[in-house]
């Protein structure tokens, strides 16, 4: 999958993060029968989280055709949507960002040994 901007990725991971938690959630309020508790999406790109909130970016509206992802999916289960569901999109430093040892180099031994802890 090619993404022409780091937004552009970020929604992508969203929507999969969004998809694979809503779904665990709901297997396990079936199997278990309890109310499901709030699923915490952790975030570290501002200009998707503000896009997500508001349900609206027309610079990105090829997402629909290119990636099959709806940035009015994730305003509805992520933002600020009157009927959400329990999903909660939190900001996070990129610095303490685990996953991001997969994604992005590190110049430093101090900063590899950073994104260990």
């Amino acid at each position: 999958m090619v993404c022409l901007s780091t937004a552009e990725a970020e929604f992508v991971a969203a929507v999969e993060a969004g998809k694979a938690s809503q779904w665990i959630s709901n297997m396990l309020h079936e199997i278990l029968g309890s109310q499901p508790a709030p699923i915490l999406i952790l975030e570290d790109n501002q200009a998707c989280i503000l896009i997500i909130m508001s349900g609206r970016n027309p610079t990105m509206r090829h997402l629909g055709r290119v990636h099959r992802i709806s940035i009015q999916w994730l305003h509805e289960n992520l933002g600020k949507h009157p009927n959400k569901d329990s999903t909660i999109l939190f900001y996070q430093d990129t610095h303490n960002m685990s996953a991001d040892m997969y994604a992005k180099g590190f110049g430093t031994k101090d900063t590899w040994d950073h994104a260990l802890h």
